[in-house]
């Protein structure tokens, strides 16, 4: 039952718990801020931070187990990330080993490898990255209300799209051969021969290690296509957990020669979301073999979220539309919260657009309100992204709501380094409770992203079908996920809330019901159409279906309802009527077998045989048969009469009529209650030791012909594997390194399916200690090639120790085996191999194992040399290695390059914050470059090198190492010039006078511009940038830059965001021309104040030269400045010469020795001082050639 809450959309404080990092604080408390300390680097690069944690645990597997890994007893399962083409060999590198479960698709590798596996995992060259493997959440599919259960139940959606009159036609499914993968088929076996096909057509199969009995939704999924196909030729049932399990499962349906498989399940971190990735690829492969792929669109439309990064408060926590910083599951999308009960599995999920290396780092939370308190986080997933091939951009979380912390649920993200610029997705499982900020659109996700395969949308079977609220909705994304240029997506739509066996009368909701009743229909139009292609099966499902929504195809429904239209008409006359129908006994005991036989029709190719339980054949059961009998049998609690008729029918589609009725009365005879529980279920020793055989025994059951025995590691018996066995009696034997207990129980069973009730559990605790000797010390260990050559193999070979039951190999290269690597193994030899670009020598040493936990002492070490490889020659070193930036600010890219090295295959890019590269981090890339980013709060050099790598194992020496230091985001300054003196305009002696602007930009970064034009009549202003290295010049910058042809004169103010040069010069536009005067961008730091003196040197007066002398102002307010004139000798000239320059102005006293009546001087000096306090003024003096016209400018000189 859902609470509600109003929703307070302000922040509120939160808090973390249990992280690798400071807990979330918040200053002002009305937000969730970033922890303060940095995420630890894990201590194995390779590895993922799940596994990272495992290693550093007490018990590894245990760990991990924890961590949402499957386990395998000491295996863990993993994904194996390779280089380019280098897959087949890891996959057989961890099956020698002992990996189980080993699988490849794509690049990916994954399998269950043993813990103490994983360190020299992480060491070979030839793997990028190893991780969790991305599970499949538990499925959706729930029961609605209290459910009716069902007995040989049939979708409604057979009739709503008219699938019943192709079956009445005599088309049914015939030749076609169906593969359904799904998380599980649970109770599937009761199901075989009714709801499903009998023992002879149905093949089941659990891929990479999944539990084919974890869920029930594919069982319900399979029934459903069995409605709508019931004479198919063939179904296999394939188990998956992951999307390698998925791939291989497609390409195994492939080999197989499947028609069509229906897949109902998708998840974010599959992949881009753009119709690409490891499923993908074997979707497009089994289409272009000539097969139909047909996958759920999803039911994620109400708890999906789409955007890019907003963080308002700065935090580096992402904001959400609704002005939090959780998304927040409700009760209908409004703002009243859902109170998730507890036992609810919350699963969690994003990605964002970086699928080759991501560089962005983000983590998920999932955070739990109860209304009142503040806000925590209950689960999180922070997995690393560095940048590192390999890695993906994802994080995912899987959550159960535990007895004592119902309540509200959200989820937040937090910021952790590398660029912004990215498109991120998020969804929740359950699916049917809308986020507070819902973004439906873009909700279908991997595998319903593919353009080769059918994707369908979901509507209720009930008229007038309309869209069911959770059915996820197109577009796909862009290329790469970009949240831009997608496709239309899910293709077309079918029917939800239908009844099955397994679930109920009209309890299988979801586009997981939806998508078997297209790939049934699929199946059904194929064996009306044997020789159709698969375009135009698909071409028939589109063109008859009917339209819902926007006309035309589109991202809600596709291209509308599922619905086949009429069936085809026969090609041929129809055959006889079958005759003669009878049976071998009509009173058969429940349990006892009897045979239905008729007369052969000559011209027919099979038989329909219908059975049912009325006489008007309503809900019958129809197969196929090419003999002339069928044989049938019955366990049942009270008499029932069982109704048979036959018809017959040719290959053309064509029917006989159906035969007359014969009848079965099954009587209860004996009966089939079931038996007595059994009783004294006991153990023969109650606490054996490790590996110390027991047995379970019990009191026989009169009546019962087996019995089932399950044992399990705790009292509730969850998943427990069930044994059947004809005795009272079952040894068992475990061995363990932890006092383990065991839990048993067994019940009786009949042949003709009736089951006791399960007796009282029993407990063994199995115990650690006695029994359990260290082994021998293992002798004799050498190598079959003391000398190889590098990649040539070796074996290292060791006398078998009688008690031990494996093996510990150490590999190092040091005698003291400092970095070794730990292998364990069953048999008493392992291969080796070692490329390298030196002599290398390898020390080994070997131990026994026992099961119980005993090892023995290590062996004398033995050394091999492994010698360089011709045919494998060094790459030569990368040279020229730079950054684009030398000082790039906070998140600023900056990008790394260098020379191409004609045989690498790739480039090994090392990192670090110190330039002996201690901690080092690895980037690998294939192109001779890599951009990178970094968040810094202070200053912070990193330092790089790069080498280059072939892919026999060689590497080149390391480039010289380069320097790049990050400044914060906030060391960014502007800086300010002024030019006096610019001018359009007439003046003395017909001269016409122009002013040139050029600014300089000598920095990396483009520099951006404000230039203002500061005159009389108004300011003109312009922006404009200038990349680094270059020069922009405006000739007549009045006109050119400011678009003003009258005469004006002034000040030019340049704002610029970086350090720049600016000059300029004004000139005379006469025939002869001038060079004209040079006049530079002042600062303020350049300018005089009132406590300091300027000079003016070299100026003159008299009939050769004139001097005007200029002052600009700085400030914000008028300045009065003093000039006093000077002769040769220093002596005052003149009378004192007083300025006022307006703020912000220029202002031009011309021929000053007249103005001052100093009259004439050779050569002379002019003293300027400032009287205004804290005003801050620039000057110049322009001497003139009386004869030319040609000025010089002399600077102010401050002191």
């Amino acid at each position: 039952m859902r609470s509600s809450l109003r929703v307070v959309t302000g922040g509120v404080l939160l808090s973390i718990l249990a992280l690798g990092v400071d807990g979330l604080s918040s200053a002002d408390g009305d937000m969730m801020t970033r922890p303060t300390s940095p995420k630890r680097a894990p201590r194995f690069a390779t590895l993922d931070v799940g596994l990272n944690r495992a290693l550093a645990a007490e018990r590894p597997h245990v760990e991990a187990a924890r961590l949402g890994f499957r386990t395998d007893g000491s295996r863990v399962q993993i994904v194996a990330v390779t280089e380019r083409g280098q897959a087949p060999a890891v996959e057989r590198w961890l099956v020698s080993e002992g990996a189980t479960f080993v699988l490849s698709a794509g690049n990916l590798v994954q399998a269950f490898v043993d813990v103490a596996l994983l360190p020299a995992l992480d060491e070979r060259e030839d793997v990028l990255h190893v991780r969790r493997p991305p599970y499949l959440p538990r499925p959706q599919a729930r029961r609605k209300d209290a459910e009716t259960k069902l007995l040989a139940a049939t979708s409604e959606g057979v009739q709503a799209m008219n699938a019943d009159a192709w079956h009445s036609a005599g088309m049914r499914g015939a030749g076609v051969r169906v593969a359904v993968i799904d998380r599980g088929f649970q109770g599937y076996d009761p199901l075989r021969g009714s709801d499903l096909p009998d023992v002879a057509r149905i093949s089941t199969t659990a891929v990479g290690g999944a539990v084919f009995d974890s869920s029930e939704h594919g069982t319900a999924c399979a029934e459903v296509v069995f409605d709508l196909v019931p004479d198919l030729e063939r179904m296999a049932l394939f188990a998956v957990a992951t999307d390698v399990d998925i791939a291989s499962a497609i390409t195994s349906a492939r080999d197989d020669g499947v028609d069509v498989i229906s897949m109902s399940l998708g998840w974010l971190p599959w992949g881009p979301n753009d119709g690409t990735g490891v499923i993908a690829d074997a979707i497009d492969s089994f289409v272009a073999a000539g097969g139909i792929v047909v996958v759920s669109a999803g039911d994620e439309r109400l708890t999906h979220w789409q955007g890019t990064w907003i963080d308002a408060g700065g935090d580096d926590v992402l904001d959400f539309a609704h002005g939090g910083e959780q998304n927040y599951l409700t009760v209908d999308g409004g703002t009243d919260l859902w109170w998730v009960p507890a036992g609810t599995e919350i699963s969690a999920a994003m990605i964002w657009n970086q699928w080759v290396a991501p560089e962005t780092d983000l983590d998920l939370y999932l955070y739990r309100w109860n209304g009142t308190a503040d806000p925590y986080a209950v689960d999180m997933s922070e997995d690393y992204q560095t940048g590192t091939i390999g890695e993906l951009p994802v994080e995912q979380l899987t959550y159960t709501v535990p007895t004592d912390l119902d309540g509200y649920f959200g989820v937040g993200v937090i910021y952790w380094g590398g660029p912004l610029d990215m498109d991120i997705e998020i969804v929740v499982r359950p699916g049917l409770s809308p986020f507070q900020d819902n973004f439906q659109e873009g909700s279908v996700m991997v595998p319903a992203d593919t353009a080769a395969a059918i994707s369908v949308a979901a509507l209720d079977v009930d008229a007038p079908y309309e869209l069911e609220p959770y059915s996820a909705m197109g577009p796909t994304n862009g290329p790469g996920g970009s949240l831009s240029g997608g496709t239309v997506k899910p293709d077309i739509s079918a029917f939800a809330n239908v009844s099955t066996t397994t679930y109920g009368a009209g309890a299988f909701p979801g586009t997981s019901a939806a998508c078997p009743h297209v790939a049934g229909a699929v199946a059904l139009v194929w064996s009306a159409h044997p020789d159709w292609s698969n375009d135009q099966i698909r071409d028939h499902l589109e063109t008859n279906a009917v339209d819902m929504g926007s006309p035309g195809k589109d991202n809600d429904h596709g291209h509308g309802r599922l619905y086949l239209g009429d069936p085809p008409v026969p090609t041929c006359d129809p055959p006889g009527t079958p005759t003669g129908l009878a049976t071998t006994n009509s009173a058969p005991e429940s349990g006892e077998t009897y045979e239905i036989s008729w007369d052969a029709v000559v011209d027919a190719d099979s038989y329909q045989v219908q059975e049912a339980t009325d006489s008007s054949f309503s809900g019958a059961s129809t197969s196929t048969v090419s003999g002339t009998s069928q044989t049938f049998g019955h366990a049942v609690s009270s008499e029932t009469i069982y109704y048979y008729r036959v018809q017959a029918r040719a290959d053309c589609g064509s029917l006989s009529g159906w035969s007359s009725v014969v009848t079965v009365t099954v009587a209860a005879g004996t009966g089939c209650d079931p038996p007595a529980t059994p009783s004294n279920l006991q153990s023969s020793v109650p606490s054996p030791a490790s590996s110390e055989s027991y047995v379970l025994s019990w009191d026989a059951v009169s009546d019962a012909d087996s019995y089932q025995i399950q044992e399990a590691t705790d009292p509730s018996f969850t998943g427990a594997p069930t044994m059947t066995v004809t005795g009272t009696s079952q040894s068992y034997i475990h061995a363990v390194s932890s006092d383990t207990t065991y839990y048993y129980r067994v019940r009786a069973s009949r042949d003709c399916g009736s089951n006791s009730d399960w007796s009282a559990a029993v407990n063994v605790t199995v115990a650690t200690g006695t029994g359990c000797d260290p082994p021998a010390t293992p002798s004799n260990l050498q190598s079959s090639v003391p000398s190889p050559a590098s990649s040539e193999s070796y074996e290292l070979s060791w006398v078998a120790v009688s008690d031990a039951d494996s093996y510990q190999i150490q590999e190092a290269t040091d005698a003291a085996f400092s970095d070794a690597s730990t292998l364990v193994v069953a048999a008493t030899s392992r291969t080796f191999s070692h490329a390298v670009t030196t002599d290398t020598t390898y020390f080994y040493r070997v131990r026994a194992r026992r099961d119980c936990g005993s090892e023995s002492s290590w062996t004398a070490a033995v050394t091999v040399t492994v010698t360089t490889d011709p045919a494998c020659a060094l790459p030569d070193t990368p040279a020229n290695l730079e950054s684009s930036l030398s000082a790039p600010y906070s998140e600023e890219p900056y990008e790394l390059s260098w020379d191409v090295v004609d045989d690498a295959d790739i480039y090994e890019l090392r990192e670090a914050d110190n330039a002996d590269f201690l901690g080092s981090h690895a980037y690998y890339t294939y192109d001779p470059s890599k951009t990178l980013s970094h968040t810094v709060d202070a200053p912070t050099p990193y330092y790089y090198k790069v080498r280059a790598r072939r892919d026999c194992g060689s590497k080149s020496d390391w480039s010289e190492a380069v320097e790049v230091v990050v400044a914060p985001a906030g060391a960014e300054e502007t800086w300010f010039y002024l030019v006096p003196g610019m001018a359009r305009a007439p003046g003395a002696n017909d001269t016409r006078w122009r002013s040139s602007l050029a600014v300089f930009n000598p920095g990396e970064r483009s520099a951006d511009l404000d230039i203002t034009f500061r005159t009389d009549s108004g300011n003109y202003v312009e922006s404009t940038a200038v990349p680094p290295g270059a020069t922009r010049e405006w000739m007549d910058v009045v006109v050119e830059l400011f678009g003003e042809g009258s005469s004006l004169a002034g000040a030019v103010a340049v704002v610029s965001n970086r350090r720049v040069i600016v000059t300029a010069r004004t000139y005379n536009l006469s025939d002869v021309g001038t060079f004209g005067q040079y006049l530079p961008g002042c600062r303020v730091e350049d300018a005089l104040s009132s406590d300091g003196v300027g000079y003016l040197p070299q100026i003159k007066g008299g009939d050769d030269f004139r001097t005007n002398i200029g002052f600009i102002n700085f400030g914000g307010f008028a300045c009065t400045v003093v000039v006093t004139l000077h002769d040769e000798v220093g002596d005052q000239i003149g009378s004192p010469l007083t300025v006022v320059v307006e703020p912000g102005a220029w202002t031009q006293e011309n021929d000053v020795f007249t103005a001052t009546e100093a009259g004439s001087c050779q050569v002379g000096h002019a003293m300027v001082e400032v009287l205004t306090a804290d005003c801050s003024v620039w000057g110049y003096a322009s001497v003139v050639d009386q004869a030319t016209g040609d000025p010089t400018t002399i600077p102010l000189f401050v002191e």
